[in-house]
């Protein structure tokens, strides 16, 4: 299973193919201004006061009355669920789906709603994650003390933070071996492993192979399905820029 939860790349109601604001979603809502650093975010319905700039009320006394154009911008609350199934559309069918359940505001509820299927042959699906445990001196990361410099006039080479480049080997979270906290916080870029397979058999051909999907092997199926893996990796924008080390 992959959950995916961000905010939308476009604002609320600002035309072309983003969506209209409607009364009743979930919405996030970042402040610019300084002064409201205690309220920085805020994810809700309704009550969208954050501002992104002309701080009034928040003990700015060089602030200017505020108008429509001082409340900072909103966009929607977006979460993808994405797992697989043994059957596209009728149980027993034999077809395995990609299935896809979206959050949203349907008769008034805000709900994850009924997953509906996604592709059609898409038989193994794993995620794994790359953690930036070292600094750019390889140095191991520790948050919990206080930035240690390379150089304490520059500042530019912190030794005991990230520097946003997944180190080792890409782990795998299991009910069985969950991913700790810290690990999850130090996520820089995820791979993600598909294994699709044909929508008929091949009349004489018997698939033994078998399929590597990270650290998880699946096969052989030792039936007449072509299969494929396909896999791609994916950089944590927000968290590994951040960390990189300016050249």
């Amino acid at each position: 299973m992959l959950v995916v939860r961000h905010a939308e790349t476009c604002v609320a109601g600002s035309g072309g193919n983003c969506e209209a604001d409607i009364a009743g979603e979930l919405y996030f809502q970042s402040s610019q201004c300084e002064l409201e650093n205690a309220t920085s975010y805020k994810l809700a319905t309704s009550s969208f006061t954050l501002h992104k700039r002309n701080c009034v009320g928040t003990g700015n006394p060089q602030a200017l009355p505020i108008t429509a154009g001082d409340i900072a911008e909103k966009r929607k609350f977006i979460s993808n669920i994405y797992y697989v199934r043994d059957y596209a559309s009728i149980v027993g069918d034999g077809i395995p789906t990609l299935m896809l359940s979206q959050f949203d505001l349907v008769s008034g509820a805000l709900a994850h709603q009924a997953a509906v299927p996604l592709i059609e042959g898409v038989e193994g699906f794993r995620v794994e994650l790359g953690i930036d445990s070292l600094s750019d001196t390889g140095a191991a990361v520790n948050y919990a003390d206080a930035v240690h410099w390379a150089n304490a006039e520059n500042l530019t080479s912190p030794t005991n933070r990230g520097d946003g480049v997944p180190d080792g080997a890409f782990i795998k979270c299991t009910s069985a071996i969950p991913c700790t906290a810290a690990q999850l916080a130090n996520v820089v870029a995820v791979k993600l492993y598909v294994l699709a397979r044909a929508n008929s058999v091949s009349p004489g051909y018997t698939d033994t192979k078998t399929y590597a999907l990270g650290s998880t092997t699946l096969g052989p199926y030792n039936d007449g399905f072509k299969r494929h893996v396909f896999s791609t990796t994916v950089r944590l924008n927000n968290v590994s820029g951040r960390r990189e080390t300016p050249p």
